[in-house]
């Protein structure tokens, strides 16, 4: 059994270098890792060749400087090809706390009912160097339930902090793809994952009204307890860089393309 990392990038060397040193040195469990290059310029697609040739990344999908396509398309054709038995959608500006991955499977196979599981923390940190057991964070206003199975912990919450997710390939299989749109928003992200978690809902900061929180937890776990959960680690073993999340999703916005680099006609 192994995982499957997928990553996409659109320039921002400067937070895809921690992140990956963070992840190579941290991450122990069985994995491949497939990064998803949008269009960035040689600075960035240069420095993850050069690791792809260094064996340090399983797969590199690459896009001329200047041709992204957008995230949903990244993380599509990522996940396509992904081989593991879970895959885990990453941000590119993360760092890990040592068997992070470990502790993400471990909760997958002991807790059958969840349909996502979070590793990350709800709040960004404000120092790069800040041990992520120091951070101060409190998942009670979003916990709906907690559990305890041979050790292992985890929390059934109604909203996720954001990427760092782990779900199963048979997830995808069913219920991708990603939504892909030519202008992505905080919502295409959040759409998705209430397609696979029905009991997910907005944060109150969310420009959609669709899925407003819920304000009684007690009756939104009676209404979704059946349905596939939506949990986080407890405590959490991933923190945010601040780095605006989704590979500088709102300065792509402006020079996605519509469509393929087609040549020759």
């Amino acid at each position: 059994m192994f995982s499957s990392l997928i990553v996409s990038a659109w320039n921002r060397l400067e937070l895809l270098v921690p992140f990956f040193n963070s992840l190579w040195a941290n991450t122990t469990s069985p994995y491949e890792l497939i990064v998803h290059d949008d269009g960035s310029q040689d600075e960035t697609s240069d420095w993850l060749y050069k690791q792809l040739k260094k064996g340090k990344i399983s797969t590199l999908i690459t896009n001329p400087p200047g041709h992204n396509r957008g995230h949903g398309t990244s993380v599509n054709r990522a996940a396509n090809i992904a081989e593991g038995d879970y895959i885990m959608k990453l941000n590119g500006d993360e760092t890990f706390a040592p068997g992070w991955l470990e502790a993400c499977i471990r909760a997958m196979e002991m807790f059958p009912e969840i349909g996502m599981l979070h590793a990350a923390h709800y709040y960004k940190s404000a120092s790069r160097s800040l041990p992520i057991s120091k951070l101060e964070w409190d998942l009670e206003p979003y916990t709906l339930k907690k559990f305890d199975r041979n050790g292992v912990k985890i929390r059934v919450v109604w909203v996720g902090p954001g990427d760092a997710f782990v779900i199963s390939k048979q997830t995808w299989k069913e219920k991708g793809p990603w939504i892909a749109r030519k202008s992505p928003t905080f919502g295409e992200d959040m759409e998705y994952r209430i397609r696979i978690c029905p009991m997910m809902r907005l944060l109150e900061i969310s420009h959609s009204v669709t899925h407003p929180p819920p304000t009684d937890l007690n009756a939104h776990w009676e209404q979704y307890k059946d349905t596939p959960w939506l949990a986080v680690l407890d405590p959490p073993m991933v923190s945010y860089h601040p780095g605006h999340g989704l590979c500088s999703i709102g300065d792509a916005r402006a020079t996605l393309k519509d469509g393929p680099l087609i040549l020759g006609g």
